[in-house]
């Protein structure tokens, strides 16, 4: 019996799903806490910043490019 060529494949386009699911849910919290929260444009250019940032470390440790030190929570156990 020979392994299905899409064998492996599943989890790598279910972390895919779950990021791009991460990244909406971020998406929209941010833009709803800068959009409806009173606040100076600082405070939201730093709110934004840091919700880009941990996305691309969660992003980076997914790929295995980046090795954190910090508990990053992980798409898929």
């Amino acid at each position: 019996m020979q392994p299905s060529p899409f064998y492996g494949k599943r989890s790598v386009v279910m972390d895919l799903i779950s990021f791009i699911i991460l990244c909406a849910i971020v998406g929209v919290l941010v833009w709803a806490i800068t959009t409806y929260v009173p606040m100076p444009q600082p405070i939201k250019t730093l709110i934004i910043v840091s919700a880009c940032l941990v996305l691309v470390l969660i992003l980076l440790e997914a790929l295995g490019i980046f090795n954190a030190r910090i508990a990053i929570p992980r798409l898929r156990s």
